[in-house]
């Protein structure tokens, strides 16, 4: 490997405050969607000079804004570029933390047009906190599908620990919230030293691939994570700790000196062998994030923690007895150190020396300034396109990596000599350095979540009188006391629910798990059932032990009832139980028969997979036979395969029949909620493939319930008008309807799944065999007429529309044009289709208002083009007024109007 000469980037402007002034250098990035990119440039801040962008691979000055002569920045800045929606102009954003004259957070946003100069303009906050700032990054927001991506928003981490978000513009604070010392009840201040926002994108790849538990408490509000290095306690006795918080992405407004609300503590533990950073003053802290490398570095010594497992650990380590004036990890086996007269690519894992790049010197009888001997810092590194960048005095210089040769499967040749094989071995993953607990310290201990012990305690004696009221089955009671639990995070009252008696959080509001959790294991209860065919993975049905309506429906609709969450509510330190398919939606059809529960169920988006809403629709389907003969449901339609199953089969397809063409509704038949239920589920279907459609349809349903299917689809056909001749007003309700897509898609993979064998081998009535198929043809053919008029319907209006489209294209000048009063009228041929009939009044008023037949394959006369092309180089122009009035005058023939009566 070598290092080819360093390229000088740009020469950074010379501040006027002098010795005093520093230079940060921040990165820039790219926004597509929540996951951020990095881009190939960087961001300087030089103190009472100017807020510079430099592009590194194009060596050019991208943005530059100027501050004061007394400005003095307090932490690296931030840029970023984000497009809202396609087309749409591209806006940068970029954001610094000014110290002096006074505390604020400046930001700049610039608007890029294709052909116009970009437009800046410049927003401040002041900050009425006397803890510097030291991080300053943006975030995104999370919009709705189809709309287009909000203006992120800014988190600002202050050298106390304290955290705040503002809006893009600097207006709106949207919450405050207090250091990591303050939400674990320690009285001494912080330290924070560097901090890291990491998208949840990345954090489920990375910093948190290995607990899944709280990736599950954070998937709900769609958060991301903060993660801060920081010292506790005595800085000259204690090392340093890191902390990773979780940023809900919601926009929330308002102030709290607990973390919980807006910035909760998901971990926290020491790093090893981190004591020896206690006096260090000179620290640089890098982390990246897609593999979860925490890279601390001084002097002499550099580490590189990962932060993926239970407990932060050292992955590989580079000491020095000599000091370096910059050491910066490349990747997790490779750095760059900088010495006085040299700069060294090292291998970690091998201590070895890959490339060396001695750095000159230039001669002081040219009198030119002597930067040579000024020390080389270490900046970025961007491992795209292999660029390590550094500044060595006021010049931003760029070191080109070449990318090393692709090592092949092929053992390395063993005749080169030994001092040529120094760092070049081949790597083996299996080699696993392993530390003893002396080795890593008191904090060898697994990492656990780590709630607000001041919160859990309270929360502890709450849930004492909440078990009170469940054994005393209060429900009114419980559903109040539960309510103030789940909104204690609002900021205002307005936000909650005003539709519901008691007041509960809307869907875009935090609230905190635990609630939830505690809540679904004192409604469901999960038993064990033995298995007929004797397998130890027996699975659990579910039933719901205590019932509160209101809060049964808030979770419902919110999204809360989903087989995963109700499996983890039921489950215990010894076991986790695996529930049926189709449990929750069979016990929510136990306690509400008139299915009202299980359309709020299926509206919340609870269903997981197509397994489950296949199983639900076998269920509805057994249900309505049931109905239809006038009791209640058995239990072979509510339980599994273990129950006693009835000697005579119940004819489904016969049942649904007689539900369909009965003129009037029987005892105990659907409603229409029992309707809307039915196809709620089955528009579920529509965004799977029709092989995966089918391949379940065969596993799940039996023969006489895919025939059942079949009806309940083809009524659907009927109803939509798509299978008669005039549509029917046989449904009221838009939502007991399915869309003929949805309905086409489902028959297809009902009648494949059955197959010629389904057909021949079925049980039901001869009578209704000999009539489906008949019945099918002529919906085919009906079909098949309603296309060809559709197609003929689509042919007439595109001539229409052509028409109107050129009409409306070729409008006269506005009336205050200067060529107006010498415009003449086009020349028309108005062709009268009407008998010699009638009143001589008639007759004249049917010339005056022209004919009433559509213009099918005309062309609208004289019509000129507002634009043209020229002829060297096709450029497209738009004519002037006085050459469309020329052009137009050119095309008026003899006479205005002829009239033809016909």
């Amino acid at each position: 490997m070598s290092v080819m000469t360093p390229t000088v980037l740009a020469q950074l402007p010379q501040s006027l405050l002098g010795v005093d002034a520093r230079t940060q250098f921040g990165p820039c990035y790219g926004f597509t969607g929540s996951r951020k990119r990095k881009r190939t440039e960087i961001a300087a801040a030089v103190d009472g000079e100017a807020l510079n962008i430099y592009d590194v691979q194009g060596s050019k000055l991208v943005s530059s804004y100027a501050v004061p002569p007394t400005c003095l920045f307090s932490c690296p800045p931030c840029s970023m570029r984000q497009r809202q929606s396609l087309g749409s102009k591209t806006t940068r954003y970029t954001a610094c933390a000014v110290q002096t004259p006074e505390q604020r957070i400046q930001c700049y946003e610039e608007k890029f047009e294709h052909t116009e100069t970009p437009v800046i303009s410049s927003h401040s906050h002041i900050i009425e906190e006397q803890s510097p700032a030291i991080h300053i990054e943006f975030i995104p927001i999370d919009a709705n599908r189809g709309q287009p991506e909000l203006s992120p928003d800014v988190i600002v981490v202050h050298h106390n620990g304290t955290v705040r978000r503002l809006s893009s513009d600097l207006k709106h604070t949207r919450w405050v919230a207090a250091s990591v010392q303050q939400s674990e009840g320690r009285a001494l201040p912080p330290e924070v030293l560097s901090a890291h926002w990491v998208s949840n994108v990345d954090a489920s790849t990375g910093l948190l691939q290995r607990r899944e538990d709280i990736l599950k408490d954070c998937a709900a509000c769609g958060s991301s994570f903060l993660i801060l290095v920081h010292r506790d306690g005595d800085h000259q006795k204690s090392g340093l700790r890191v902390g990773v918080f979780n940023v809900p992405m919601a926009q929330q407004m308002g102030f709290t000196s607990s973390s919980s609300g807006q910035l909760r503590l998901l971990l926290s533990n020491p790093l090893p062998e981190s004591k020896r950073w206690s006096i260090a003053t000179d620290l640089h802290i890098d982390f990246h994030a897609p593999s979860a490398r925490l890279s601390v570095s001084s002097r002499n010594e550099l580490i590189n923690y990962d932060l993926s497992a239970y407990i932060p650990d050292i992955s590989s380590k580079l000491a020095f007895d000599d000091g370096h004036s910059s050491l910066f990890a490349l990747d997790g086996n490779t750095a760059a150190g900088a010495l006085r007269s040299a700069v060294q690519i090292y291998d970690i894992n091998y201590q070895s020396v890959k490339a060396r790049f001695g750095l000159g010197t230039k001669s002081r009888r040219r009198g030119i300034e002597d930067s040579a001997r000024k020390a080389v810092r270490f900046i970025l590194y961007f491992a795209k396109i292999n660029v390590l960048v550094a500044v060595r005095g006021r010049n931003l210089t760029t070191f080109n990596l070449p990318r090393e040769r692709v090592k092949t499967q092929r053992p390395p040749q063993t005749s080169s000599l030994l001092i040529e094989s120094l760092g070049s071995s081949t790597y083996t993953s299996n080699r696993v350095t392993t530390h003893t607990q002396a080795e890593m310290g008191p904090g060898f201990v697994k990492a656990l979540f780590v709630p607000n012990q001041l919160e859990q305690a309270g929360w502890e004696a709450r849930q004492k009188t909440l078990d009170e009221l469940v054994q005393r089955d209060q429900v009114t009671e419980f559903e109040l006391f539960m309510a103030d639990e789940l909104r204690d995070t609002l900021a205002e009252e307005k936000d909650c629910k005003k539709h519901t008696p008691i007041k509960l959080p809307s869907e875009d509001q935090f609230v905190n798990y635990d609630r939830i959790h505690y809540l679904l294991s004192k409604i469901f209860h999960a038993s064990v059932l033995p298995s007929v065919f004797g397998d130890e993975n027996n699975q659990a049905d579910v039933v719901i032990v205590f019932f509160p309506p209101t809060l049964f429906r808030w979770l419902a609709l919110h999204s809360h009832l989903r087989t995963s969450e109700i499996e983890r509510a039921s489950s215990s330190e010894l076991s986790q139980p695996q529930l049926r398919l189709g449990a929750v939606a069979i016990s929510i059809m136990k306690q509400d028969p008139s299915l009202g529960l299980l359309a709020d169920y299926l509206r919340g988006a609870n269903v997981s997979g197509l397994d489950e809403a296949v199983t639900i629709i076998k269920v509805l389907i057994k249900d309505a036979a049931a109905r239809v003969q006038g009791m209640a449901p058995p239990q072979q339609l509510l339980e599994y395969p273990h129950a006693t199953i009835p000697e005579e089969p119940i004819n489904h397809t016969e049942k649904i029949s007689t539900l369909e063409s009965s003129p009037s509704a029987p005892a105990g038949s659907w409603s229409e909620t029992c309707t809307a239920v039915l196809v709620r589920t089955l528009d579920m279907l529509r965004s799977f493939s029709p092989v995966k459609i089918t391949t379940a349809i065969r596993t799940y349903l039996d023969t006489d319930v895919v025939l059942a299917l079949i009806q309940i689809l083809r009524q659907q056909l009927f109803q939509s008008g798509c299978t008669s001749s005039s549509s029917t007003s046989c449904v009221a309700s838009e939502d007991a309807t399915l869309a003929v897509e949805t309905t086409v898609l489902v028959l297809c993979s009902c009648i494949d799944a059955l197959g010629s064998s389904g057909f021949l081998g079925s049980t039901f009535d001869q009578g209704l065999w000999q009539d489906l198929v008949p019945d099918l043809k002529s919906e085919v053919s009906l079909a098949l007429a309603g296309i060809e008029e559709a197609t003929y319907l689509k042919g007439v209006i595109q001539e229409v529309l052509r028409y109107g489209n050129a009409a409306t294209s070729n409008q006269a000048l506005p009336t205050d044009s200067p060529f107006h009063q010498f415009e003449k009228p086009t020349r028309e041929i108005v062709a009268i289709m009407k008998a010699n009939t009638g009143s001589m009044e008639e007759q004249s008023r049917c010339i005056r208002e022209g004919p009433s037949l559509l213009p099918l394959s005309l062309d609208l006369e004289n019509s000129v083009s507002k634009t043209k092309k020229r002829k060297g180089g096709g450029e497209t122009v738009e004519r002037t007024a006085r050459e469309l009035q020329h052009l137009k005058s050119r095309n008026i023939g003899r006479y205005s109007f002829e009239r033809l009566i016909l």
